[in-house]
């Protein structure tokens, strides 16, 4: 049935699987839904609502997920009652993570930690290999920055993340990054080794200092609900699986 704000447009819609979901818990989720003055359509099967309030029916789902821990097993939701308690209902579990707008689920948090550690590798290498040639540190440098920033902005990805199947995408329509914010993504990162460069101080203290702020960027990986850094923020990126 169309929610309480009317029939949601065909065009630029999400949709949802829901049929296997029971009565019980379609009214949960329709209980969030109208709370949050979100127009959608609820059939035995589907749920639909607008493109631009996609992330709001994965919160109203989070939501339920979040419920089931609190809920009592034996609890359920009175058909002919007049409104609903949350913290008593036994709401759907959610196995999937929440999807954007394209149906792509964000990167899981150990998908991105292992595409990390290969890129990690490679620059290392790379790095060893470029000093054990001689190459003048800021060649190296740039080098390994036009690696990230290439393979960002033309693919989206790097070979740690083509290996895991993450790619990053804007924020706003879950398309490429393009230059810009594949440049911004880098350097918000990478400052610090641009500092060292400029100042030609190469002293521990400095390195440690800034190996504490790259982790500080990466942090809110940790906890964010959408697994967005302060370099995804910073460059209005966000890392999804990729298409298969």
């Amino acid at each position: 049935m169309p929610g309480q704000n009317g029939a949601v447009n065909e065009h630029d819609v999400e949709q949802v699987d829901i049929a296997t979901l029971t009565p019980d818990q379609r009214h949960l989720l329709e209980t969030y839904l109208s709370g949050a003055g979100i127009r959608y359509e609820l059939t035995d099967g589907m749920v639909k609502v607008p493109e631009d309030r996609a992330r709001d029916l994965y919160a109203a789902l989070s939501m339920v997920v979040r419920a089931v821990d609190q809920a009592p097993e034996a609890h359920r939701v009175d058909d002919d009652a007049d409104g609903l308690d949350s913290a008593t209902a036994k709401p759907p579990l959610v196995k999937h993570q929440p999807r954007v707008a394209d149906g792509r689920a964000i990167a899981s948090r150990s998908r991105r930690m292992i595409g990390a550690v290969i890129d990690w590798l490679i620059l290392d290498l790379w790095a060893l290999a470029a000093h054990a040639a001689g190459a003048p540190n800021w060649a190296t440098f740039v080098t390994l920055g036009v690696y990230v920033v290439v393979a960002t902005a033309l693919c989206g990805r790097t070979i740690g993340k083509w290996a895991v199947g993450t790619v990053v995408v804007s924020h706003t329509n879950a398309t490429s990054p393009g230059w810009l914010r594949s440049v911004l993504r880098w350097l918000v990162v990478s400052w610090p080794g641009v500092v060292s460069l400029v100042l030609r101080d190469q002293s521990a203290a400095l390195e440690i200092a800034g190996l504490a702020i790259v982790l500080l960027m990466y942090m809110p990986v940790l906890w964010d609900p959408e697994g967005r850094g302060w370099h995804d923020r910073a460059a209005d990126t966000m890392v999804l699986e990729a298409k298969r």
